[in-house]
């Protein structure tokens, strides 16, 4: 019987050596197994996936709101008075050029820094047109003088485009102001006109580069060529469209 329990006890303890054996002892495993169990412990709301990190689109920006304002379109002439007060210098103007009253038209160019000059029609009793181009000289007592005669066509176009700018004088409304340059004094009888710095390509600025062409074959014309006429006209013939197609005086710039 005592050998029966010693053979019992000795099996047993084989046994639970084998199954030690069998099953190694991980402290790492152990650890992590103890650490996720805790971990579920704390925090038993499962864990979700992370979203994904994308680049925030930026907000377009606001669209800049557009300024006008009115600006003078250089398509009519603006009187001496009573805002401009240049009725004084006109009549300085007339006797420093000698400027007399038997002139159909007269242009003069008054820069801010120079001596004036300017460019009339005049007619002979024998019924010719003529240009005058005078210019003020050094002395300011003495101007001096060239003419030139100038054909039929030239010279009509000449009297209508003046007669229909001469009609728009007006006050022109702008929000534009203008520096030193070159003033204009638009006469034809009693009417005379003014502007400054005409805008580029407006009426008066092509009318303004017509008679400034036409002073030059005057004043040199050995050097006109034949087409210089021809080309003249049509810028007579197209301020004047313009002018009697009413160009409105003011226009509206955006910014």
């Amino acid at each position: 019987m005592r050998w029966t329990l010693i053979a019992i006890v000795l099996t047993g303890g084989i046994s639970c050596a084998s199954a030690a054996e069998r099953v190694p002892f991980n402290a790492a495993s152990a650890v992590r197994s103890a650490g996720s169990t805790d971990d579920r412990r704390r925090d038993p709301v499962p864990a979700f996936p992370r979203a994904e990190s994308r680049p925030l689109t930026p907000e377009p920006p606001h669209p800049l709101q557009s300024r006008s304002w009115l600006v003078n379109s250089g398509a009519c002439l603006e009187p001496l008075e009573s805002v401009y007060g240049l009725s004084a210098d006109w009549a300085d103007l007339q006797r420093t050029l000698n400027l007399d009253h038997g002139a159909l038209l007269i242009l003069v160019t008054a820069p801010a820094f120079g001596r004036p000059h300017a460019l009339s029609l005049r007619r002979r009793p024998t019924g010719d047109y003529v240009l005058r181009v005078t210019r003020a000289a050094p002395d300011e007592f003495s101007p001096q003088v060239r003419e030139g005669v100038i054909d039929l066509l030239t010279a009509r176009l000449l009297l209508k485009l003046w007669a229909a700018i001469t009609s728009r004088v007006q006050m022109v409304e702008s929000e534009a102001g203008t520096f030193d340059g070159k003033a204009y004094y638009f006469s034809a009888g009693r009417v005379t006109g003014y502007t400054a710095n005409p805008r580029g390509g407006s009426i008066l600025d092509r009318t303004i580069f017509a008679l400034g062409w036409l002073a030059k074959l005057v004043e040199d014309p050995t050097r006109e060529d034949p087409t210089d006429r021809r080309f003249i006209r049509e810028e007579l013939r197209e301020a004047a469209a313009r002018t009697a197609a009413r160009e409105p005086c003011v226009r509206a710039v955006a910014e």
